[in-house]
């Protein structure tokens, strides 16, 4: 991998448009959607946007632009903190930040996030882009976000932390990718960040949910197609490169492939194909990058199959259906194993392990500007990601690369979104049915866990083991201070409702939501 990076940088240069990632990942704030989607030939499933794709479409400069007479309110309302331009150079400075503050009817403590930070994007020339951030942090989560950070050993989305004065906790964290486009087809990324397939609120093949990491991304556009070649380094924090820690995690990798084919102005057919091996193997003999899989127009099932391998390959189908330019259907399907003989007879077999989505969302219903609606469905099987090893599980730094529940759930997501102006209001439902393990009993919803002990055969069914249910509602109302790094004041309350125990969070902040921390599991 690190031949195939500094290959790749040196042939850069050799190779002109520059191809900025949006960093507009943030779940309530995602400003193209409703104008992206609404272009036949843009392909939706494929994220972060390219900016240069969007910008043509609509501009974040003018779409929440508010006129005034004063220069300071100007300044503040419609410009970035910081903008140097000299000829064809330019680069931008603004603030990341997260202050809030809430509490819980649980608990008489109260909940706080401290984020400090910046993000800085430019161009040089017209053909190289880059982006970089870097927050300081510090939380005091007393309410059930505690439980789910215990549960995991991560802070969502952001990885490691160490404790920070009595509960509090206090962690770093910074994304950069530098991208290079040396046409209109082609566009090059190298960097550390989080990258998304599909056109759910989830994605059953590769998520935002887990922290960042390195990944080297050529993405082709000709035709009706666009197509990713995705390579990644991801972090095995449950398995340690030697027995001491301090030789750090151990490594793998994974080389995935996405094809998107809009076959016509109204449907799209995305192909996901994935393979996940360690940087080692089980006796701590060094493999490193496998340069079998670096091929970027080769299948990779049948590398894997002639490699005589044990490496996790996955495949997967993403469906994509607009009528009338405004109304979406679209679906997502993954194969991790599968029996057919033994999907006809219905046994349960443990390694039929597949997940499926379902899911509808459209812009402007009934008429009224600005008010979204979206419904999902997504299920997945017992034991779909995991593997006899961590090394080759579909996981990184302790969370799922996919859906936040890993496997073994059935969950339904609701959203309702109205924007008048600057004005937001967010809406959000999320019901999960799932099962978790025991210490004797696999019931296959963790894909850390080695899939070989603790099973059983047939019989397996969505919900097994320790039988839940989660219900939560997120509602926020928010206003939009500055469209250009979506920094926002929020009110929002949180009511969650999980076997029996029933919790209402009501937070207030200033902060600027530009990607997802997730706790709405």
């Amino acid at each position: 991998m690190k031949k195939v990076l500094i290959f790749s940088i040196f042939l850069l240069p050799l190779l002109g448009l520059a191809q900025m990632p949006s960093h507009f990942e943030n779940v309530s704030f995602r400003p193209f959607d409703r104008y992206v989607y609404a272009v036949d030939s843009f392909h939706t499933s494929i994220r972060p946007y390219l900016m240069d794709q969007v910008d043509p479409i609509v501009s974040i400069d003018t779409l929440y632009a508010v006129t005034t007479k004063s220069k300071f309110l100007n300044y503040i309302l419609n410009k970035n903190v910081i903008k140097l331009k000299k000829n064809d150079v330019w680069f931008t400075i603004n603030p990341y930040i997260n202050f809030e503050m809430g509490k819980s009817s649980d608990t008489s403590k109260k909940s706080y996030i401290n984020t400090r930070g910046f993000i800085i994007s430019g161009e040089i020339g017209k053909k190289i882009a880059f982006t970089s951030t870097f927050r300081e942090n510090q939380a005091l989560f007393a309410d059930y976000r505690n439980g789910i950070v215990q549960s995991i050993g991560v802070i969502p989305g952001q990885g490691s932390y160490k404790p920070f004065k009595v509960g509090a906790c206090d962690w770093g964290f910074a994304t950069g990718v530098i991208s290079y486009s040396p046409s209109k087809h082609f566009n090059f990324q190298l960097g550390t960040d989080k990258n998304f397939f599909g056109d759910g609120y989830r994605s059953l093949f590769l998520s935002d949910n887990s922290t960042a990491y390195p990944f080297f991304k050529i993405t082709t556009d000709f035709w009706k197609i666009k197509y990713v070649n995705l390579w990644c380094q991801f972090t095995d924090a449950q398995y340690p490169t030697r027995e001491d820690r301090d030789m750090g995690y151990a490594k793998k990798w994974a080389s995935i492939q996405y094809l998107s084919w809009n076959s016509t102005k109204w449907f799209n057919i995305s192909v996901f194909e994935s393979v996940m091996w360690g940087n080692a193997d089980s006796l701590g003999n060094y493999r490193g990058f496998d340069f079998s899989y670096a091929n970027p127009v080769i299948f990779l099932r049948p590398v894997e199959f002639e490699n005589g391998s044990p490496d996790n390959v996955m495949m997967g189908g993403n469906l994509k259906v607009t009528i009338k330019k405004k109304y979406i259907l679209y679906s997502q399907a993954l194969i991790d194993e599968f029996n057919l003989k033994e999907m006809k007879e219905n046994t349960g077999y443990w390694a039929n392990k597949y997940g499926y989505q379902i899911g509808a969302k459209t812009f402007d219903l009934l008429g009224l500007k600005h008010f979204d609606i979206q419904g999902e469905y997504n299920r997945v099987r017992p034991f779909t990601y995991s593997h006899w090893s961590t090394l080759q599980c579909w996981g990184n730094f302790n969370q799922p690369l996919a859906h936040p529940l890993g496997a073994n759930f059935e969950e339904f997501v609701g959203i309702a979104r109205y924007n008048k102006k600057r004005f937001f209001i967010d809406c959000k439902l999320v019901v999960a049915h799932y099962g978790t393990s025991t210490k004797t009993f696999n019931a296959g919803e963790n894909v850390f866990a080695d899939y070989t002990k603790n099973h059983i055969e047939y019989g397996n069914v969505i919900g097994q083991g320790l039988e839940k249910t989660l219900r939560q509602t997120d509602i926020s109302l928010s206003y939009l201070i500055n469209p250009l790094y979506n920094l926002n004041i929020t009110a929002g309350i949180t009511n969650r409702h999980l076997e029996g125990t029933t919790t209402n969070l009501v937070y207030f902040a200033l902060r600027t939501s530009l990607d997802n921390m997730f706790f709405d599991y």
